[in-house]
């Protein structure tokens, strides 16, 4: 960030991630991995302090974290998943004031090279999309008042790759799969999961 004489404002030694940072409010958070270790960090954006960091066994994902409200809870909503073996990830979910892991839900294809590359989706105010294209599937968690989740619906034929699904009107639209030839344009009811359709796209 840069001052009104364009110099830089400040300068933070974190690690580097394969996922762009997001800003929200007066916080900037990232995800990376330091030294083999998966951490999330939330940094104060105008001084580039650390606020809060969380570390996990899981690898870094190519999405990026998302902040959003869950129940009511600001939340740092995360993929992670990169390349590792053993072959694990999912979706964390951190209370984005305090750094307090509310959920860890395990969602990862047991396959080396898999990763989580699709950013989360937040459905209304307690219910999360995180998609797998390599056997997973889609799935749609589920939040209590505590913040832990249950699967609402999973979907073996509904995982993104790199995308993030639309959501309009209860519906999901996405380009399922991981790519050509077997990626097709769906759509899915939000609710179950029911694929409704499907269009096989492809370039003339």
């Amino acid at each position: 960030e840069f001052g009104p004489d364009k110099n830089k404002l400040w300068e933070a030694d974190v690690p580097f991630g394969r996922s762009s940072p997001v800003i929200a409010g007066d916080r900037l958070f990232l995800s990376a991995t330091e030294e083999g270790t998966f951490v999330t960090l939330a940094l104060d954006r105008k001084t580039g302090k650390t606020i809060w960091e969380v570390k996990d066994k899981w690898g870094a994902s190519y999405a990026s974290p998302i902040v959003a409200k869950l129940r009511g809870v600001d939340c740092a909503i995360v993929a992670a998943a990169g390349e590792s073996r053993p072959a694990h990830g999912g979706l964390l979910v951190i209370d984005a004031l305090t750094g307090k892991v509310f959920d860890r839900f395990p969602w990862r294809a047991n396959i080396y090279e898999s990763v989580l590359a699709s950013t989360p989706l937040v459905l209304g105010n307690n219910r999360v999309y995180l998609g797998d294209c390599y056997s997973k599937g889609g799935v749609v968690l589920e939040f209590d008042q505590k913040l832990k989740s249950r699967v609402l619906w999973s979907e073996r034929w509904f995982g993104m790759h790199w995308m993030v699904p639309l959501h309009i009107d209860g519906h999901l639209y996405g380009f399922a799969g991981r790519n050509i030839p077997d990626t097709q344009f769906k759509c899915a009811d939000a609710r179950t999961g029911k694929i409704l359709w499907e269009e096989d796209m492809r370039w003339q």
